[in-house]
């Protein structure tokens, strides 16, 4: 089974597009919004990994939230109306 990251990958591989897009900064306005230079985007406009979504125990003892208001994530355009949060960043 794939994790968030693996399907990313292979779903930006497999687009038949060479040229991904702009890479953007954004700030989470919700826990599966965000906003890219002034534009809100939905959940209908985004894909954003399992693991970004839910949350996951990095060790036994150490769990990462999932995103949430105010976040700063990594958002790359992959087509006219899809993007796709690559990650959160500090």
């Amino acid at each position: 089974m794939q994790n968030g990251y693996e399907k990313l990958a292979n779903l930006i591989k497999n687009s038949g597009n060479k040229s991904i897009g702009n890479i953007f900064k954004a700030e989470m306005t919700g826990t599966d919004t965000c906003r890219v230079n002034g534009l809100i985007l939905d959940r209908d406009d985004l894909l954003i990994s399992d693991i970004l979504l839910t949350g996951w125990y990095k060790s036994p003892t150490e769990y990462i939230e999932p995103l949430k208001p105010g976040d700063i994530v990594v958002v790359v355009r992959l087509d006219e109306t899809t993007f796709a949060i690559l990650e959160r960043v500090v």
